[in-house]
């Protein structure tokens, strides 16, 4: 089964495998300060959101997007979504944009 839910400390080393390979997909390899700080970010949760897609438990997804303040809550496009080679569903990406308008809604 596919659930999405926020990130968990559990998921820190998962999250960094497949945020790399989405970097070195685009050809780049971050350094591990990189990751760090984006994974502080995500932990406070303000204006950077992260969230995992599960499938059977196992976190096979990340997506991650902005927020930005002026009055009413605004919403950037998707940024970005890793996915775990041949484990993750189609379904990924698309589950997690459903689960980011209601989380959205509930602003």
């Amino acid at each position: 089964m596919l659930t999405i839910g926020r990130l968990d400390d559990s998921d820190r080393g998962t999250w960094q495998e497949l945020f790399a390979g989405y970097n070195e997909f685009y050809g780049r390899t971050m350094p591990d300060e990189f990751f760090a700080r984006a994974w502080d970010r995500f932990a406070r949760d303000e204006e950077v959101h992260a969230l995992g897609a599960r499938l059977d438990g196992q976190l096979v997804g990340s997506a991650h997007f902005l927020t930005h303040g002026g009055g009413e809550p605004g919403l950037h496009p998707l940024c970005d979504s890793a996915v775990a080679p041949r484990r993750a569903p189609g379904a990924v990406p698309v589950a997690a944009l459903m689960w980011r308008e209601r989380w959205l809604a509930e602003l």
